[in-house]
């Protein structure tokens, strides 16, 4: 991507209207829709007046326009092409209790399935859907559309009628995701896949004791198997029922770069026990889209080997009167924009940076001036450190979780909590989580006993996920705590007196404890990974257990290797 010229501006809809180009781009969209059969004119009145089914539902059409880096039908020369994309406008539906809800799996499932297919030696391919919601009826049967003057007319064009029901699951369609769902639930269900309970989007397949993992995000497919043949033969079959793009081994999904390597030689191999994870060019990104900050809050052009100060969360009479003025409300749009970037990488290959996230988030809707700073000084050292990866994979399947707490360190004296999740020993993080408590609470042990039940939680589901696909794991279900005081109490070896206060659902964290569904480990603070979730750090520390969270533990330490 750095190799293409700049995206071009977009034009307004005015000049788009008297540029051929962007003509074509529009016919090319309704030949694409009318190929597919998305509509059918309504039938009209001898006074021209549509007749509309019962408790019609009445949506615009709109026309997205974007700039795509593709192939030009008409030169067959690569490049920015005008694409327009015709949707319904959704906002328009105001309907209330109707399942509208097309469920999507998270990031930990996806990374987890991919953590442990590392270290087993499971191959993946993947692939998406071709036209993919065009390819669902409509769940809705009286969903009329009405198209704008520039889809009803244009010489030599295709063209909509006026009025139209729309029979597929059009974009933008309240129900248009969910519609594509349904649709595929049943096309897999054709080919013998079951849909998994735990582990939601994931559907396997057993075929000669060989299991089938096909993990569906949306239009996305992920088939995994260790069997060669049985892989190939079920991408085959998948494209006898669902239209997709050829399928090709895992090396960008979902916004993220994957190559994979024998951790031993580092050399590329689709079977080797590790996986790298980067995004690399969308840190490169943000750097270009916010880099202007930087002069002003860094003119000093100061390295940020760390990604916050020590002390990030100031009370008024700690901050200066600049420091704690609110930006003008121009630019709030930009610091939220910015954090939403920087939870982008965060929540997919930079957990150690979360607990810097969570600060900023909480001041999304009214920022200071020092949280800008803060924002900028994260953003310096992400771009300082835009090469490291995340490795996941090691030598054995055994989630397991660290969880960790600071007392009273934020607003109005509430305590913060946080809890990692990894596949197994050394490997990178997949799940990463920080929450400050609602209430403030009266100890540090009985802020670690919160953390640790919001772990157990998190390591239990892992189990469940990994029992359910039929990975081959240890199942220790170990939980690491760096309190000897919470591990005593979830053991119910201290007097009960002196915790009568604590809550129910920390009297559930010993029963599992008890009932041999979790198992409470003790592990110094300077190995607990989770210490990163929950306080600003000193370079050292910082960075030590940065290199344990992020898995590169695995890989040499030569810097090189975080090139790839």
């Amino acid at each position: 991507s750095s190799e293409r010229p700049p995206k071009p501006k977009l034009p307004s809809r005015h000049e788009a209207v008297k540029s051929d180009r962007w003509k074509k781009a529009y016919r090319r969209e309704i030949v694409k829709i009318n190929e597919e059969a998305v509509m059918i004119g309504l039938s009209q009145t001898p006074s021209g007046k549509y007749i509309r089914p019962a408790n019609a539902i009445v949506m615009k059409l709109l026309a997205i326009m974007e700039w795509k880096w593709r192939v030009d039908p008409d030169t067959d020369v690569e490049g920015w092409l005008e694409c327009v994309r015709i949707v319904c406008d959704g906002s328009a539906d105001k309907r209330e209790g109707e399942n509208t809800y097309a469920e999507t799996p998270d990031r930990t499932l996806l990374f987890l399935m991919i953590s442990i297919e590392a270290t087993l030696g499971i191959k993946s391919k993947i692939g998406d859907a071709v036209r993919a919601y065009l390819n669902a009826p409509s769940l809705d049967k009286n969903l009329v559309v009405i198209a704008d003057e520039m889809m009803t007319s244009g010489e030599g064009m295709e063209r909509f009628d006026r009025e139209s029901l729309l029979l597929k699951a059009l974009y933008g369609s309240i129900k248009g995701a969910i519609s594509f769902q349904v649709w595929a639930d049943m096309k897999l269900a054709e080919i013998n896949y079951l849909k998994c309970d735990v582990a939601r989007g994931v559907y396997i397949k057993t075929i000669e004791d060989e299991v089938v993992r096909l993990y569906r995000h949306s239009d996305d497919f992920k088939i995994s198997t260790s069997n060669n043949k049985h892989l190939d033969e079920e991408v085959e079959a998948l494209q006898g029922k669902i239209r997709t793009t050829p399928f090709k081994p895992l090396s960008e999904f979902l916004g993220c770069t994957f190559a994979r390597f024998d951790s031993k030689t580092m050399v590329k191999d689709e079977t080797g026990d590790i996986q790298i994870v980067t995004m690399i060019s969308h840190i490169e990104k943000m750097e270009k889209d916010y880099g202007h900050l930087r002069k002003h809050m860094n003119p000093t052009g100061r390295v940020r080997h760390t990604p916050f100060p020590l002390k990030p969360v100031l009370c008024d009479h700690e901050m200066t009167e600049l420091q704690k003025q609110l930006i003008p409300e121009q630019d709030i749009k930009e610091y939220m924009s910015m954090v939403m970037s920087v939870q982008w990488v965060v929540q997919n290959v930079r957990p150690n940076l979360r607990f810097c996230h969570h600060v900023l988030a909480k001041r999304m809707s009214n920022p200071r001036v020092w949280d800008v700073y803060l924002s900028v000084w994260l953003l310096e050292h992400m771009i300082l450190t835009k090469n490291w990866p995340l490795v996941l994979g090691g030598s054995v399947v055994d989630p397991e979780v660290h969880t960790d707490a600071s007392f009273a360190s934020m607003e109005e004296r509430r305590s913060i909590c946080g809890h990692t999740l990894r596949s197994g020993d050394k490997s990178g993080v997949v799940r990463s989580e920080v929450r400050t408590l609602k209430v403030a609470v009266t100890s540090v042990f009985e802020a670690e006993n919160m953390g640790a039940s919001d772990g157990m939680d998190t390591e239990m589901y892992a189990n469940r996920v990994v029992d359910e696909l039929q990975y081959p794991s240890l199942c220790s279900r170990k939980v690491y705590v760096d309190n000897t005081a919470a591990i005593d109490w979830m053991l119910g070896s201290v007097p009960s007196k002196r915790s009568k206060h604590m809550e129910v659902r920390l009297f559930r964290s010993r029963h599992l404890v008890a009932r041999g569904d979790i198992c409470m480990e003790y592990v110094p603070t300077k190995f607990n990974i989770a210490d990163l979730l929950t306080k600003s750090l000193p370079r050292q520390d910082y960075e030590r257990l940065s290199k344990m969270m992020l898995g590169h533990e695995l890989i040499a330490p030569d810097l090189r290797y975080w090139e790839i």
